[in-house]
């Protein structure tokens, strides 16, 4: 005798929404708390970063620790001496992530 299956799934365009909304969200999460992109564009940090190098920057290891010789420290631009020209933006994602900023 056969077993009828009564689990109740969602349809399809149901299904990826939540599939997208559940990858936005974690997105934001690993942005705000694990790992963050960062542009460098000028070349204060040369010979070791060039202008419009791209770096991957690791938030985990100051939860607990201080910064250590030489780490590279990244920051906000509180005095707004880099004009927002000079900061390229082309992934329509990134643009949209800055946005929630």
């Amino acid at each position: 005798m056969a077993q009828v299956d009564n689990k109740r799934s969602i349809p399809v365009w149901q299904e990826s929404i939540l599939l997208i909304v559940t990858a936005m969200v974690m997105a934001i999460v690993v942005k705000a708390f694990f790992l963050q992109a960062f542009y460098i564009p000028s070349g204060s940090m040369e010979p070791g970063l060039l202008i419009n190098d791209k770096i991957l920057v690791q938030k985990v290891s100051y939860w607990v620790g201080q910064p250590h010789r030489g780490d590279v420290v990244v920051f906000d631009d509180p005095g707004g001496w880099l004009p927002a020209t000079e900061q390229p933006v082309t992934n329509p994602v990134q643009r949209a992530l800055e946005i929630s900023e």
